[in-house]
């Protein structure tokens, strides 16, 4: 049995676990989706994960760390990036080392979520895993690379790039900086397995509106009753990034919006997949579970 750790855990990569029939054990902070994840067969074996001491004394084979996003997104407050620098430096110094290091950088930046970007080295440093799998936006790839550099030091061999979702069946655009690191081979990215449409999930739209975003090939569109243009995807296309307004968007013609189940869908969450509580928080929080499956059939 293989046994993984999955820092930041959410549901998407327990849901790739499942299917490959790796043991995950998650940390994850969220109610909501502790409560999910028990619901679905997944074991949380802790929720913050700054509590490393409460680490179960076992080996894992894989690592798995998305941290939080919110600083280092686009649609977030910018400050990650802002403090990219100073992320940067400290894996130089080395302060992933301790939890008190990694403390004193989230007081230099005055944000812990921008601190936490560099968790899962500290992990890596205790755990000493065979393979290693971050992911995270794209701003985030400096990180990564610094982070690799680590990691080869240590006798890993490591790959890092920016992968979209959309190349994986995932009927979405979604472009993340991913590491992926392992010392009983040669590291590499998966290779794609093919595109998705929207037509997949809702044959009898012509597109779909996006609340958040004002791109889209074919230009923005005018929602009844606002004067903002909105962005427009075609039914022969994928979907915008998911977030946590997925369940916002609409259809078009029928502006009817997104349901939950079209929601797991555009995420390619299986459609028996039940949420507890703020499913749209969850399913735009989550790492597309076909995504997290191609790279973790990288690493078995």
């Amino acid at each position: 049995m293989v046994l993984m750790l999955d820092l930041f855990a959410g549901t998407g990569v327990g849901v790739a676990a499942q299917r490959l029939g790796i043991e995950e054990h998650g940390v994850e902070i969220m109610p909501e989706a502790v409560e999910t994840r028990e619901l679905n067969g997944m074991k949380t074996v802790f929720n913050d994960v700054w509590d490393v001491h409460l680490l179960p004394d076992v080996e894992y084979d894989i690592l798995w760390g998305s941290p939080p996003c919110q600083t280092f997104s686009s649609a977030g407050t910018g400050s990650g990036r802002a403090a990219l620098a100073s992320v940067l430096a400290a894996v130089e110094a080395g302060e992933w080392q301790t939890v008190p290091g990694l403390r004193a950088l989230a007081g230099r930046v005055g944000d812990d979520r921008t601190a936490l970007v560099l968790a899962p080295l500290h992990y890596a440093f205790r755990l000493a895993p065979r393979a290693v799998v971050l992911e995270q936006v794209p701003s985030v790839l400096p990180v990564w690379e610094a982070v690799a550099g680590v990691l080869r030091r240590w006798g890993y061999s490591a790959w890092v790039g920016v992968l979209d979702s959309a190349d994986y069946g995932v009927p979405q655009s979604r472009k993340r900086a991913y590491l992926v690191a392992r010392t009983d081979g040669e590291a590499f990215p998966p290779t794609p397995t093919g595109r998705v449409a929207l037509s997949s999930i809702r044959p009898d739209q012509d597109g779909l509106i996006s609340n958040y975003s004002h791109n889209g090939r074919e230009g923005g569109i005018v929602v009844p009753g606002s004067k903002k243009p909105r962005g427009y995807r075609s039914i022969n296309e994928q979907a915008f990034t998911a977030t946590s307004k997925v369940m916002s968007q609409r259809w078009f013609p029928s502006m009817e919006r997104v349901s939950e189940r079209e929601a797991k869908a555009i995420q390619s969450y299986p459609d028996g997949f039940a949420f507890t509580a703020k499913a749209g928080l969850q399913i735009g929080n989550a790492v597309p579970p076909l995504m997290a499956e191609a790279v973790l059939r990288t690493l078995l």
